[in-house]
């Protein structure tokens, strides 16, 4: 029953977001473009096996490096407007973890962070929803612009960093 429901509300989220440019240019989802362009490659024969080799081949000494697959993977294929919030996010943890002894793997702040990405995706669906629907237009002017809005979104970043940073020192 469970995978019945979450095969329907699955299949009208993405119908939801291909109504609204999902994958376009004013929405980009280069995650989402990787696996469609990995798919369809495999699907009709014509996947460029040598870039394909050639990734897993640089990845692979980067591993030997001492870098984290992961992460280089992250920093390869995503824009620097998608790994600027996992870099501060990266900063704010060195950060808390400063001064602390090293006692396995830290998971101090994991579940903020999970939430703060599953908020950030269900709010995307809301407001595709809302745009879609007619609620609410698809391009509107900021409700502050200029240096004020500039001013109020550093002080919202500063503000969130604050309370990772908070909470991942009281949990020590």
């Amino acid at each position: 029953m469970g995978a019945a429901c979450a095969c329907w509300v699955v299949a009208g989220t993405v119908l939801l977001l291909s109504s609204y440019g999902f994958g376009g240019k004013e929405l980009a989802a280069p995650q989402a473009t990787l696996m469609k362009t990995i798919i369809e490659g495999v699907l009709s024969g014509e996947l460029p096996w040598g870039l394909v080799a050639t990734g897993a081949g640089i990845s692979g000494a980067a591993m030997l490096c001492g870098v984290s697959g992961l992460a280089f993977a992250i920093g390869v294929y995503l824009p620097i407007a998608s790994m600027l919030p996992i870099f501060l996010g990266g900063c704010v943890r060195a950060l808390s973890e400063r001064g602390r002894p090293a006692e396995g793997e830290a998971r101090s702040g994991i579940l903020a962070a999970a939430g703060v990405v599953a908020g950030e995706g269900l709010a995307g669906v809301l407001v595709a929803g809302l745009v879609v629907s007619g609620l609410v237009p698809k391009k509107a002017p900021p409700l502050l612009g200029g240096e004020l809005g500039e001013l109020a979104t550093l002080a919202l970043v500063l503000a969130i960093c604050f309370f990772l940073y908070r909470g991942a020192r009281a949990s020590a």
